[in-house]
């Protein structure tokens, strides 16, 4: 049995950020979680990858094409897995040891602090990021990324495994 085709993939791929939009955006709109910093940090990644996933798929590139996506998807993954690993970090702490403030607004963050600072400070961790608010088969918003970003990180790797 071959292995599917880039395009194949991509477009699974493309297609499971749909699919984790619509349950991100249901979560968010219907249930009224509020995303933290870090779950929209997440969020750039996973758009990120997806644009990187359509751009390729208009390009249709050849050999190097390949793996400058594939080094872009896998760079966009990996950030992703970071932010979620960082995040559940954050909401395994002792109730004790986790942040207890509540944070500014991100979008507040980036437009009053230089880059640097306003990224120190999103990662730093705010008492939104250690609640778990949804959870789905006993596992958090924040581990269900860090699944999606280790398989979109994976398929990424594909990109530089010819057959």
């Amino acid at each position: 049995m071959a292995f599917p085709s880039s395009r194949t993939l991509n477009t699974l791929s493309l297609i499971s950020i749909v699919i984790i939009f619509a349950i991100i955006f249901y979560v968010e709109y219907v249930d009224g979680a509020i995303p933290c910093p870090l779950c929209m940090v997440q969020r750039a990644a996973l758009i990120g990858f997806g644009a990187v996933i359509i751009v390729a798929g208009m390009h249709s590139p050849k050999r190097w094409g390949i793996y400058v996506y594939g080094a872009l998807m896998l760079l966009f993954s990996i950030s992703g897995m970071l932010t979620a690993v960082r995040q559940l970090w954050i909401q395994s702490l002792p109730a004790s040891q986790a942040p207890t403030t509540c944070g500014v607004d991100i979008y507040y963050l980036l437009q009053m602090l230089p880059f640097d600072k306003a990224l120190m400070q999103i990662f730093n961790g705010t008492a939104e990021c250690a609640q778990v608010t949804w959870s789905f088969l006993g596992l958090s918003m924040a581990a269900w990324s860090f699944i999606s970003f280790v398989v979109f990180a994976l398929l990424a790797l594909r990109q530089f495994i010819r057959q």
